[in-house]
């Protein structure tokens, strides 16, 4: 897996949207951040796990670059009991894409050189590695050196920005 864009215009996402709510419902879920991930088939989404949490990692902060406001803040507010404008029918402004810096192979970090032009739309890089750190291609998550947040106008834009900035980043490995 390279990344994730968010939202993303390859699925029916009014399709998925309702299938996450019958799922929150079925559950009787009605108060607070819920994290579900599903499968998205040919024949339509397949649910793998739904949990009473905001999504972990980088992922809120994909999505507020996205949304343009902090999921964060909006969960606190949430719970604290203050109003939260426009929460309902949120709308994205961008495009959000993450990708992943990874090794090509396995071996002793030595050092990264990232990009020296960076893109506007760069909004996030973010290193879990640094040298003497042994890397290898990623196996799990726990693989990945760090990752890039773009945003654009359209999915394409948003992922050809991350791809780029990924491409130009030098891992070197000892």
């Amino acid at each position: 897996m390279r990344g994730s864009c968010f939202p993303s215009d390859r699925y029916n996402i009014p399709a998925i949207r309702d299938y996450a709510f019958e799922i929150l419902d079925a559950v009787n879920f009605d108060f607070g951040a819920s994290h579900i991930e599903m499968i998205v088939a040919e024949d339509g989404p397949y649910l793998v796990e739904v949990n009473p949490r905001l999504v972990s990692a980088q992922i809120p902060h994909q999505m507020g670059y996205a949304l343009e406001r902090s999921v964060y803040a909006d969960l606190i507010n949430l719970h604290l009991g203050l109003p939260i404008k426009q929460l309902r029918d949120i709308n994205p402004r961008w495009f959000s894409a993450i990708r992943w810096v990874v090794a090509s192979r396995p071996g002793i970090l030595e050092s990264i050189r990232l990009p020296e032009h960076v893109d506007e739309a760069i909004r996030r890089v973010v290193l879990f590695k640094e040298a003497g750190d042994a890397v290898r291609p990623p196996i799990h998550n726990g693989d990945r050196i760090g990752y890039v947040i773009a945003v654009g106008d359209t999915q394409t834009a948003a992922e050809e920005i991350a791809d780029r900035y990924v491409q130009e980043t030098l891992v070197i490995l000892k």
